[in-house]
């Protein structure tokens, strides 16, 4: 994240949880007198800010709160403050597969070349525990040899997020659990607003073809039409490269997760919504820039 998106995301939660609340603890005046008296001075919102964003791409908070200047106590109700409060806030961004779907003007902007693409990744958490309520840890083992949560998204060209389900166990088939969203529900009984605007979903061999979401040919022979079809189908694909820029961006995603569960998708879910707010002030800054996907040499 570079200092000017840092900046301009500071002053939006500023905007929204307001100055006072973005520079005071919540835990009494006793934390805010033993800050003062270590520190000689309160712990400002923007260094919250950047000491959960160093926590998110994979800093140990045992060093950064030593750097930082606070204790290492405190460092957990920090982190879930900041995360909970103020990057969870839908007043800084807001993500509905839904809504999209509902906005004509959005989705006839984004499909005007590319049409938004469907697939899951499954994020790494460690071994659900008895304070997670969970009955059968095993079904959150997946095919890839560890315990994660599905995670399910449909993303534009520009790697904007534009929807994300966080409720599937590491063990579930990726069209299972794209079946078990709410957007899928959605999408099954207003399938016709989507079809009449010409408008599809493009998903992997993973998925049933529906009529709102088309895949790529079974064994298509190469050469033939239906390869080529593939081909395309293929080359608008941007979910692996969305998800490639958030895992690299966001190293605590790169070993497990050792939160408690409902923790694990607040943080899978902020690392989205942040994704989307560098992706947009990529964008504002690139605007006059135009992206293609397809020149004249692929046709």
């Amino acid at each position: 994240m570079t200092l000017p998106c840092f900046e301009d995301l500071c002053r939006k939660i500023e905007t929204n949880v307001g100055k006072l609340e973005l520079s005071k603890f919540h835990n009494g005046k006793f934390m805010v007198y033993v800050h003062w008296m270590y520190t000689g001075g309160m712990l400002s919102g923007e260094t919250k800010v950047a000491f959960v964003l160093r926590m998110l791409a994979g800093g140990s908070y045992l060093d950064l709160s030593y750097l930082f200047g606070f204790a290492i106590s405190y460092s957990h109700i920090i982190f879930e403050q900041v995360l909970t409060e103020w990057f969870l806030d839908d007043r800084l961004l807001r993500i509905n597969g839904i809504d999209y779907c509902k906005d004509e003007e959005q989705t006839n902007a984004v499909a005007q070349d590319f049409m938004s693409s469907s697939n899951g990744v499954i994020v790494k958490i460690i071994k659900p525990r008895l304070c997670d309520v969970v009955l059968n840890s095993a079904s959150f083992y997946s095919w890839k040899g560890y315990h994660g949560i599905n995670v399910q998204a449909i993303v534009d060209r520009n790697k904007l997020v534009l929807s994300r389900d966080i409720a599937c166990r590491g063990a579930e088939h990726d069209s299972t659990a794209f079946k078990n969203s709410t957007l899928y529900s959605w999408l099954m009984q207003n399938w016709l607003l989507m079809n009449n605007r010409g408008l599809y979903f493009i998903g992997d061999s993973a998925h049933a073809l529906k009529s709102f979401l088309i895949t790529p040919f079974d064994n298509a022979v190469h050469g033939t039409p239906n390869d080529n079809y593939n081909f395309f189908h293929s080359s608008a694909w941007i979910v692996e490269c969305t998800f490639g820029e958030i895992d690299l961006r966001r190293g605590i995603l790169w070993k497990p997760l050792m939160f408690k569960l409902k923790m694990c998708v607040k943080i899978i879910d902020a690392c989205t919504r942040l994704h989307n707010f560098i992706v947009l002030f990529r964008m504002a800054e690139n605007a006059d820039e135009e992206l293609v996907i397809f020149d004249e040499q692929c046709c």
